[in-house]
Order: C-alpha cells, then sequence, then structure tokens
C-alpha cells in the first residue's frame, strides 16, 4: 500500500538546507513547482526527468505547494537572491571573456573591399580610398 500524501513530503534539517522534499530523494517541492509551473512540464514528464519519483510524489509535491503557496514562493524569491548575489560577487570567467573579445572586435577596424565595375568613376573611388576602404577596379573581360 502507498503512503499517504502527506508522508510523501518531509522537512529534515541539513536535508536539501530543511526545505520540503519529496520522502526518501533529494527532491525539493520547489524544484517540482518550477517544472511544473515555470517550465510547463506535465507532471508525467516530471517523473520521466527524474525516474526514482512516483507520480503520486509529484502529485503530492504540487498539492504541498498549493497548500504553502506563499511559503514556497518566499523560497523561490530568496534561492533567485542568492543566486543573483552569488552572479554579482562571481562574475563569469567566460561571459567576461566573451565580452572582451566583443569589444575588440568592434574597436578594430575591418577590412572593406570594394570591387568595382568600370562604370564607377575615379573621384568615388578616391573618395573611398580616402576613408581607408580598399577599392579595386574590375577588369572588363573583352
Amino acid at each position: 500500500m502507498s503512503a499517504p500524501a502527506q508522508d510523501r513530503i518531509t522537512r529534515t534539517p541539513g536535508v536539501c538546507g530543511g526545505k520540503a522534499c519529496i520522502a526518501g530523494h533529494r527532491v525539493r517541492v520547489l524544484d517540482i513547482v518550477v517544472w511544473h509551473e515555470h517550465q510547463g512540464m506535465t507532471p508525467d514528464e516530471i517523473v520521466s526527468h527524474m525516474p526514482t519519483i512516483t507520480l503520486a510524489d509529484v502529485h503530492a509535491a504540487l498539492a504541498f505547494y498549493f497548500d504553502h503557496i506563499e511559503e514556497i514562493q518566499q523560497e523561490m524569491l530568496a534561492e533567485r537572491a542568492s543566486a543573483e548575489e552569488f552572479r554579482r560577487d562571481h562574475p563569469s570567467l567566460l561571459e567576461s571573456k566573451l565580452r572582451q573579445e566583443r569589444l575588440e572586435e568592434a574597436s578594430s577596424p575591418v577590412p572593406v573591399r570594394f570591387h568595382l565595375d568600370e562604370h564607377i568613376s575615379i573621384q568615388i573611388a578616391a573618395g573611398l580610398r580616402r576613408r581607408n576602404i580598399n577599392v579595386k577596379r574590375a577588369c572588363s573581360a573583352r
């Protein structure tokens, strides 16, 4: 016989930060809620994503959420604030390297080359050359 819904959700100090989670698993109610409410996953998709939990576990977690909605939403806000603080205090080395490369690319001149046909005047070609644009005249094949 399966466990009653209230026995499926536990809070144990030292496990998942003392947050509500599925009994015997390190899957927080908060995680189930994010997958279902924010990412649009169905309970069946959540079970496929986390095959160690059952469909009843997912429904028990969602029922717990709806019974404790303000508390779980406060946990979400606290987790988001903690993640933002971490990102602010520990900037991504990859992002800074990519940002630096983009700045270097933007500041370095990009060689521009035009191949002009014989109908373009010499004055236009000279104006382009003054702007450091490489201009070549195409030879007409005769």
